[in-house]
């Protein structure tokens, strides 16, 4: 599933990049820290939206032109000084693996960019 809605986004210019294997925890928020544009990070705690306000999100990065960059934390969530620094968003205020949280926030990516062009696919 994570493959398919990458392959969806990806016809909106949007990209998936995955940083797969292990990091401490300091080398996770070192590369968050090194990363150009917008840093948006996924956190239990983080803001609860509606899938119209985050289609809001991306339509105004959109138009922006800015890049931005959604983060799937470490195993053990991140530190205050990154929480501090970078808004947040939550799916749920429940915790998922890692591949599943990637996918349904791909999935809510991909039916932002189909709000935001009006297609039918999303159903109020």
């Amino acid at each position: 599933m994570i493959e398919m809605y990458a392959q969806r986004i990806s016809s909106y210019g949007a990209g998936v990049v995955f940083h797969p294997g292990r990091q401490t925890a300091l080398q996770f928020e070192e590369r968050i820290n090194s990363i150009d544009g917008d840093v948006m990070i996924l956190d239990e705690a983080g803001q609860q939206m509606t899938s119209m306000e985050f289609a809001g999100v991306i339509q105004g990065t959109t138009i922006s032109g800015r890049t931005l960059n959604l983060i799937v934390g470490p195993a053990d969530g991140f530190s205050p000084s990154i929480k501090d620094r970078f808004s947040s968003i939550s799916l749920s205020m429940m915790t998922y693996p890692h591949e599943m949280a990637a996918t349904m926030l791909l999935e809510q990516v991909y039916r932002a960019y189909e709000i935001n062009r009006g297609s039918p696919y999303h159903r109020e």
